[in-house]
């Protein structure tokens, strides 16, 4: 087992930083700009950090749809498999809603 955060939790941990919600905000349906209260440009801001804290680079396709934190966590795993990274866990570490 992994001593490493998850995918989820360093993304987490990335809006933390940048906008200062915690972790415990981030249920997998809340929304970038509605519940986050994030506009258009704060979501490439967190798009672009989460490209520098992964090593990923997204494409336009596969942030297209991005409109929750689940689908930011989902998007960004899929991008670490294209990269070659081991595929996470789909359970376990997941945020969910509460």
């Amino acid at each position: 087992m992994s001593d490493q955060p998850s995918t989820s939790d360093r993304i987490a941990a990335v809006i933390d930083d940048l906008f200062g919600v915690p972790a415990d905000a981030l249920t997998s349906d809340v929304t970038l700009q509605d519940g986050l209260q994030l506009d258009s440009l704060s979501v490439v801001e967190l798009q672009v950090a989460v490209e520098d804290e992964l090593d990923i680079r997204f494409d336009e396709a596969s942030t297209a749809e991005v409109a929750t934190f689940g689908d930011l966590v989902a998007a960004a795993r899929a991008m670490l498999q294209r990269a070659g990274a081991e595929p996470e866990p789909t359970s376990g570490s997941d945020r969910k809603a509460s």
